[in-house]
């Protein structure tokens, strides 16, 4: 099902509200395809600082990393509905070939996995946010820093530019010798 909404959103820049159009979800097989590009890409922007994104009101900076228990203020096993309420705007993505579940996008950055329960179980964070553990900063970073921090890391895992921290249900996805993203795995729940 096709879910938009205008509503009063409040921009993370400057704290103003503003009218916005935000989408929810996108049902691919009854609207147009060129509309649901359109929508799928559609970016807010505030009209009084001219921030824009694909939600204004994304405002996460830093993220604490638990194994297995969470990532900032998201822990594993939590339902879908309590992971919206506390990120807010999303827009969910279609089920795909290797997912049990269909998946929300959070501006962007942030992508969160749900098995069939609709719990957490999943998250996928972008270099775009400063990833802690131990209080040492594992994103951004250079590849060859983060494997050095793990010792048990297996780099270039499944023949992929990525290396996987099993220990840790952690697995970086690296570009330009660079981490450019996270995966943080649940135990099985």
């Amino acid at each position: 099902m096709t879910k938009l909404e205008n509503k009063k959103v409040r921009c993370a820049n400057c704290k103003k509200y503003s009218e916005q159009l935000v989408v929810y979800n996108l049902d691919f097989s009854v609207e147009e395809a060129n509309e649901n590009t359109d929508f799928m890409n559609h970016i807010q922007v505030c009209p009084f600082c001219g921030h824009f994104a694909i939600n204004i009101d994304f405002n996460i900076k830093e993220l604490i990393f638990i194994p297995f228990q969470s990532v900032g203020d998201l822990k594993f096993g939590m339902k879908r509905k309590e992971v919206r309420r506390i990120l807010g705007g999303f827009r969910q993505l279609p089920k795909d070939l290797y997912a049990k579940n269909s998946s929300d996008s959070f501006n962007g950055v942030m992508d969160c996995y749900y098995d069939e329960e609709d719990l957490l179980n999943s998250i996928v964070v972008s270099n775009e946010i400063t990833v802690v553990f131990n209080e040492q900063i594992i994103m951004p970073l250079k590849e060859k820093e983060f494997n050095k921090l793990f010792k048990d890391a297996k780099t270039n895992f499944d023949g992929e530019n990525m290396t996987w921290v099993e220990s840790l249900g952690l697995t970086s996805y690296n570009y330009n010798k660079q981490v450019s993203s996270l995966t943080f795995q649940a135990k099985e729940l």
